[in-house]
């Protein structure tokens, strides 16, 4: 029963309905404790169960990706502050002055840019082509032969016109020989033009590998220009009609093919310029310099970040915490003004208190975010399986860290049990989030989704992230939630305990005193009664039995009324 309703209730009942009102009262609070039991039930395996913990964490997982892989800058730098869907949602939702706090270890640290302002023009193609290096691998590839096999087509094609007419042949374009950039120089040096570890000598040195040049027909190569195979057997463009299944196919093998080679051919450049000590130590400059620049922004905004969502969870309190129970609830004051100047006193008290909190952290993640995004920088002048194992490792890295600080929290404060199953969690997730490249290749197979893969795939990793956490609740390994539904038990069961015994001395104390009233009134109405009828007093006589019935709530067919909550019960009472 809600606070302090039982005392109206004694004060307005009967003294011969009293002990049935006492029995009523016990009978809510078994009520009400099978209620609890069974809202339990559905907290934890029931609707609200799937809502709590899978649905929100999945929409949650979602929002927090799309706003990450947002181009906004202003939606990025918020969400790098600290400020995430996720994060408030959590914070808001449970909070109290005792018991809070917030542990995120999700990728922070700057995603460091550096962006060449150079564009690819008629200039950059001379500088990074190398005419003279295609030109001999192309004598020394006709040496001694008339004819060589089309790379992409697999048909025969000569060195040059004259073979060409020297045969009697038609259609020129399609037997002169022409070596192509498998992957255009253009898609090359676009790619590669950021990387701080390469400059230009270094973009042509890697453009123009053997295995970047194929020998194709003329008028594939003129036709296909600037395009990728891949990008030009997709194209309208009229001479893709004519190619049959057999050079397509031969196209995407040497595509697929150069690209594997160029990236190893990338990486082994990077590192020999990394291993120079000139070289090595002028990119390592740049990247420590833009680490710590763009770091510090991110930390500043953390610190501002941490103070709102401080001051926004305590006001959120507040706000709640009025709106239930009263702006003066807890507060020891007397007017709503006061309360409520009180309450933002009290917001204002705790954030100052977390403000040392809010600077020794910050300054931990600018030290943490400092040294990712250093690693994260020199990962990137990689290609390949080099920059997917150095992705795995960046989440590594924030999944031991989490995993650090879960461990480092006391054991009166979190169970070992708790511990292992959110541990569990995180390695689950950071071994999703690495599949990242997978769910990207499957996006691209599917025609209608792959030109929108920054939002589908942020969808289907959060959606993967979800149900794995969702399935981990459902095992159980190490009984969780058994254990939370037995504390969530004994947690509810000793505020009603505490509830008891703080209420039980002022119930007996009112009781005692409606009953001692009460036996007050009855022996002076009975001695008025008694002395009436000794002095055959008639009128004082029925003014006394009205009193007494009026007290007593008696009507005139001698029964006594009293109301509960769904209808009127009525109980015959002794005759005078």
């Amino acid at each position: 029963m809600s606070e302090k309703k039982w005392v109206e209730v004694l004060k307005n009942c009967s003294s011969l309905d009293m002990p049935e009102v006492i029995q009523s009262l016990d009978f809510y609070n078994r009520q009400n404790s099978v209620k609890i039991m069974e809202n339990l039930d559905k907290e934890f395996s029931g609707k609200e169960g799937v809502i709590r913990g899978f649905i929100v964490p999945a929409f949650i997982s979602i929002f927090d990706s799309l706003a990450f892989e947002s181009n906004n800058k202003y939606i990025k730098n918020f969400c790098k502050s600290g400020l995430t869907p996720e994060r408030l949602i959590s914070e808001l939702s449970d909070f109290s002055y005792d018991i809070e706090g917030y542990s995120s270890v999700a990728d922070k640290s700057a995603d460091l840019k550096f962006i060449s302002n150079k564009t690819y023009n008629k200039d950059i193609r001379r500088e990074i082509d190398n005419i003279s290096y295609r030109n001999k691998a192309k004598e020394n590839k006709f040496k001694d032969k008339q004819y060589i096999n089309s790379d992409y087509s697999n048909k025969r094609i000569y060195k040059n016109e004259k073979s060409v007419i020297e045969k009697g042949l038609n259609n020129t374009n399609s037997k002169v020989t022409e070596v192509d950039h498998v992957k255009p120089l253009k898609k090359i040096f676009e790619d590669l033009k950021d990387n701080i570890a390469l400059d230009n000598k270094d973009i042509k040195e890697i453009a123009n590998i053997d295995d970047n040049l194929a020998y194709s027909e003329r008028d594939i190569n003129r036709s296909k220009r600037d395009d990728t195979n891949t990008e030009y057997i997709n194209s309208d463009k009229p001479k893709v009609k004519s190619l049959d299944d057999k050079t397509k196919a031969g196209m995407i093998q040497q595509e697929r093919k150069a690209n594997k080679a160029l990236e190893k051919k990338q990486n082994e450049v990077v590192l020999r310029n990394l291993k120079d000590i000139k070289k090595g130590k002028e990119v390592a400059g740049k990247i420590a310099a833009k680490s710590a620049i763009d770091n510090s922004k991110y930390a500043l905004g953390g610190v501002g970040g941490d103070a709102l969502v401080y001051f926004l969870k305590a006001s959120f309190f507040e706000l709640t915490d009025s709106v239930k129970n009263g702006v003066q609830f807890n507060t020891n004051t007397v007017t709503n003004v006061s309360a409520f100047a009180y309450r933002m006193k009290r917001v204002g008290k705790f954030i100052l208190s977390k403000l040392k909190g809010i600077l020794s952290n910050n300054l931990f993640e600018f030290i943490k975010n400092l040294i990712v995004s250093i690693i994260k920088s020199l990962i990137s002048l990689f290609a390949g399986v080099i920059a997917k194992l150095g992705k795995i490792i960046v989440g590594g890295i924030n999944s031991i860290i989490k995993a650090i600080k879960i461990l480092a929290i006391p054991s009166s404060e979190m169970s070992w049990q708790v511990k292992a199953d959110s541990i569990v969690k995180i390695i689950s997730s950071t071994i999703i989030l690495c599949c990242g490249d997978l769910v990207d290749i499957l996006i691209n197979k599917i025609p209608f989704l792959n030109n929108y893969i920054k939002i589908v795939k942020p969808i289907i990793m959060g959606l993967l992230v979800a149900i794995v956490g969702y399935l981990l609740d459902k095992i159980d390994l190490f009984n969780v939630k058994k254990n939370q539904r037995v504390e969530r038990i004994k947690e509810i069961f000793q505020l009603r305990t505490t509830e008891i015994v703080s209420n039980t001395e002022e119930f007996v104390e009112l009781t005692e005193k409606l009953l001692e009233e009460q036996m007050k009134l009855f022996k002076g109405v009975k001695n008025e009664l008694i002395e009436a009828l000794l002095n055959d007093d008639s009128k004082r006589v029925l003014e006394e039995t009205i009193k007494f019935k009026e007290y007593f709530n008696v009507n005139e067919d001698n029964t006594v009324i009293h109301n509960s909550k769904d209808s009127k019960l009525r109980r015959r009472v002794i005759q005078f």
